[in-house]
């Protein structure tokens, strides 16, 4: 564990954080996917963010899902409300 704190930086623990725990409230009780997809593609672009010095390919790979992800909840935002 304390390889693993080291590596990231305090912003990306904090967004991991956050993203756990939207994550268990959305599925286990609010049972709202589109916030639950968003907060997804937040920590891909996050996680793209904090790989981008030090493996391009990953970060890049990070980029697309994290906006795949977001044009998924738009997706679903767009059929919950029409």
């Amino acid at each position: 564990m304390n390889k693993y704190d080291k590596k990231n930086p305090l912003w990306f623990k904090i967004v991991w954080m956050i993203v756990v725990v939207v994550e268990i409230y959305v599925f286990f009780i609010n049972k709202h996917f589109v916030v639950g997809v968003l907060t997804l593609g937040l920590f891909c672009i996050a996680f793209g963010f904090n790989k981008l010095k030090h493996s391009r390919p990953q970060a890049i790979f990070a980029f697309v899902i994290g906006l795949i992800l977001f044009i998924l909840a738009w997706l679903l935002y767009a059929a919950e409300n029409h």
